[in-house]
Formats: C-alpha cells, sequence, structure tokens
C-alpha cells in the first residue's frame, strides 16, 4: 500500500544521531518500501558556530528565549543538510545553492503529479530534477539564483533578512538598521563585514525554470 511517513528526529545533541537515523531506514527495508521510496533527509535550520558566543547560558542572561538563534542568518545556521533518494537515482554530489523551497515542486515531478503550470508558477522553488540530471540551463539558473532568508516574520519586532548568492550575502536588520554583506567565496566564515567599504547593488530577481 502507498506510505507517506514523516519522522522527526529531535536528537541535536544525541552523539548517536546517526544510527538512530540508519535504524529508520532500515524499518523501510525490513518492510519492502525502500526501493520504491522517495526518501528526503533535511533539517529545519543549522546552529550558530560556538565563535558567535550564542549559548544557551547567554541568551538567559541577556533574557531572551532560547531559540533566539533564528536571529541570526549566517551560513552556521541557515545551511542545513539534504538529502534525497528516489528510485533510479544515481550518487551524487551537488554543488550549487538550493532551497528548501525546491522540495515541492521536485516531489511532483517525481511522483508525476498532475500540477497546471498556472498551480506551477505559484511555487517559490524550481524541481532539482533537471539539475540532477546535468542540465545546463538548470545549472545556470541554480548558480545564478539568489535566496532569501527570513527570522521572524513580517512587521514583528527584530526581524531580519539576508539575501544570499553563490558568492554574497547581505542581511538587514530593519528595526535596528544595521546591514551586513560578506564574500563568502573569500571569507566563508563570515567575519569580515563588508557593508562599509562601498555601494551594495544585489539583484533581487532571477528567471524562474
Amino acid at each position: 500500500a502507498p506510505l507517506f511517513l514523516l519522522v522527526w528526529y529531535n536528537i541535536r545533541l544525541d552523539p548517536n544521531c546517526s544510527e538512530e537515523v540508519e535504524k529508520g531506514i532500515n524499518y523501510l527495508k525490513q518492510f519492502g518500501y525502500w526501493d520504491n521510496s522517495i526518501f528526503i533527509l533535511s533539517a529545519d535550520h543549522g546552529y550558530p558556530d560556538p565563535k558567535r558566543g550564542i549559548t544557551k547560558e547567554k541568551l538567559i542572561k541577556m533574557g531572551l528565549p532560547i531559540n533566539t538563534h533564528d536571529l541570526l542568518l549566517y551560513d552556521d545556521n541557515i545551511k542545513i543538510p539534504f538529502y534525497l533518494r528516489y528510485p533510479g537515482f544515481s550518487t551524487q554530489k551537488v554543488e550549487e545553492q538550493i532551497s528548501t523551497m525546491d522540495i515541492l515542486p521536485t516531489s511532483i515531478e517525481l511522483l508525476d503529479l498532475d500540477c497546471s503550470k498556472e498551480d506551477y508558477d505559484k511555487f517559490l522553488g524550481s524541481s532539482l530534477i533537471p539539475l540532477i540530471k546535468n542540465d545546463p540551463d538548470t545549472k545556470n539558473y541554480f548558480s545564478s539564483r539568489k535566496l532569501r532568508s527570513d527570522g521572524r516574520f513580517f512587521a514583528q519586532n527584530q526581524r531580519v533578512t539576508s539575501i544570499r548568492s553563490e558568492n554574497y550575502k547581505f542581511i538587514i536588520r530593519p528595526d535596528e538598521n544595521e546591514q551586513e554583506f560578506y564574500s563568502l567565496k573569500d571569507d566563508p566564515g563570515e567575519d569580515i563585514n563588508l557593508i562599509n567599504n562601498g555601494p551594495v547593488t544585489i539583484q533581487l530577481n532571477s528567471e524562474k525554470l
């Protein structure tokens, strides 16, 4: 029978994390689902690098909720693990920047679901299948795409937004009137804020495939 299964592993601090995920995979194999399944492993967020000094104890001392790490949009916090496996797949590593927004259109293509172009164009993401198949136009699109991340909802206090390309990251905190700009190629740890080095121009729109 068809099966949809969502498993939430709340085991970030568990040293046996890999073993727990492997146990779940073995259950799928045991009951005959693994070979004919679309399997996606992902996460909701990363976690701030210790060098940033954002610890549970520090947040409590500052009188802030311990989940305030969502106000940090550095790569260590917004980049997540992502693994996709589906029938007939070939093992490879995709180097281009992708987004969780791509999961839905990818799943629709893999499941061959009936979806009109009008409905598909409402999605903010794009299918990863052409990228996995090394389509040149798709690779160029993903390489040039800018992705947005937000901490807090619109009009909430302390909101923060980032725009990330493959090589650059722009962060803005409207309430504090603060901006940051990083060269991810030269400064992957996002330690040197270049915002005062000159004007920054970012093209936010890119054609969707």
